[in-house]
């Protein structure tokens, strides 16, 4: 039972209720859901209308699965010193904060894919839903955020998309040590797929690997744009 009495643990370990534990294995099922459907969700959202998009409200639910994630494991946890002086043991609080966080970022993590995969069904069913390939957009510029990965955003349309490091070094040229934030300067290109359905636009992939950014050819054709509304 959740209110049991709490069970003295000689090694002076935290231990946590039967229904505690059951908790932090839903916690962890639904961590694994999330994960499954981000291998799923792998395309941008539509950038056509990206203020029509209804947003679900994933701080509220991240905020309610937190917070009654912490009234459970509170109760879960079953050595609470008795004594409030002796309330420094960090081992109780431990359970309870991290269980909390894991709550909150499993739930966003779940809403937040769930969704996107939703509208992508509804404003992209395949029936109606045309591809082009390599579509080449104009980078304005791209930023090194993170070792082994980078981000470009697209011109016009405003998006931005994962590229590879090798395609961000690739943009920095011979400088080996430059600046965090490099503009392409009409000089780099993406080549990407691109879903049009109706009014809906969207690439096909949120990350690209190596060998999508490229240099704008000096004569092309007008480099699509689609302007958002």
């Amino acid at each position: 039972m959740l209110g049991a009495e709490p069970e003295i643990d000689s090694a002076g370990k935290t231990r946590i209720s039967r229904f505690g534990v059951r908790w932090l294995i839903g916690l962890a099922s639904m961590t694994g859901l999330g994960l499954l459907l981000s291998f799923f969700d792998t395309a941008t959202d539509d950038f056509t209308a990206p203020f029509a998009r209804s947003e679900p409200p994933i701080a509220l639910v991240a905020m309610i699965g937190a917070t009654a994630t912490a009234a459970i494991m509170w109760r879960a946890v079953r050595d609470w010193p008795d004594e409030p002086a002796r309330w420094h043991n960090d081992g109780p609080w431990t359970v309870v904060i991290v269980a909390t966080i894991w709550s909150a970022i499993a739930a966003a993590l779940v809403v937040a894919h769930a969704t996107s995969l939703i509208e992508g069904q509804r404003n992209f069913p395949p029936s109606r839903t045309i591809t082009y390939r390599n579509v080449l957009f104009g980078i304005a510029r791209a930023s090194n955020v993170a070792r082994g990965g980078a981000r470009a955003e697209l011109q016009s349309i405003g998006v931005s998309v994962g590229i590879a490091q090798k395609d961000y070094d690739f943009m920095l040229g011979k400088r080996s040590r430059g600046p965090s934030v490099v503009r392409s300067a009409g000089r780099f290109c993406l080549r990407a797929d691109l879903q049009r359905s109706g009014p809906h636009f969207r690439l096909t992939r949120r990350s690209l690997p190596r060998g999508h950014v490229v240099r704008c050819p000096r004569v092309q054709g007008r480099i699509l744009s689609v302007p958002a509304r």
